[in-house]
């Protein structure tokens, strides 16, 4: 039997708190003339535009597709880590947010030929708030090889069978403050309906 994805959230959190002894916040996502400051950006471009409270593990329940997410910032606030257990259920982008989190005709903190990429995706039950987006090359996921994309219809391919699909999201910064990550470092596990699990490692560039 599967899993809830928010009991696993849970664990995570205690997981994490045990490991790091930082702060915990429990967070609602929003919606539509709804959406919930305190996950996200605000309009000045640059570095710390987030609201995002630094050393913090915040967890995020999305009502709208009954979703919870794990993510944990660092000492600028920026997003480090983000898990948690896949499911297939839709949830509401946030336009402006993923502006804000790629490059956003010159407003937003990416760079040039960079969107804002989900780390968990709206088809897994992602919150559309700017938590939940960081800098991401256009290569990885609308243009070129599309190699986040092609992983992420993969893992709702898995979904699809009755698998469970555990992911972790690494963001890597290159030293100083900048809220560009220069890698993603994730580790996904997949557990078939037998109990037999395969953890996969992957890397990708973000350039």
């Amino acid at each position: 039997m599967a899993r809830s994805n928010t009991k696993v959230a849970r664990a995570i959190v205690r997981r994490l708190r045990a490991m790091t002894h930082r702060e915990v916040r429990v967070v609602q996502a929003g919606g539509p003339r709804n959406w919930t400051r305190e996950l996200n950006r605000s309009r000045r471009r640059g570095t710390n535009s987030a609201n995002w409270r630094p050393e913090t593990i915040y967890q995020v329940h999305n009502g709208r597709a009954n979703s919870t997410y794990v993510y944990m910032t660092d000492a600028h606030g920026r997003v480090v880590r983000a898990e948690g257990q896949l499911v297939l259920r839709s949830s509401v982008r946030h336009g402006t947010q993923q502006g804000r989190a790629g490059y956003g005709a010159g407003r937003g903190v990416g760079n040039s030929g960079d969107e804002g990429g989900h780390l968990f995706g709206t088809q897994f039950g992602g919150a559309g708030e700017g938590l939940n987006m960081l800098p991401q090359s256009a290569q990885l996921n609308s243009q070129g090889r599309r190699e986040w994309y092609r992983m992420e219809q993969m893992w709702a391919q898995e979904l699809r069978a009755g698998n469970e699909v555990h992911v972790k999201i690494l963001p890597t910064y290159p030293r100083g403050p900048g809220d560009r990550p220069n890698l993603y470092i994730v580790e996904y596990t997949i557990t078939d309906k037998n109990g037999r699990s395969r953890t996969i490692p992957r890397v990708f560039e973000n350039n």
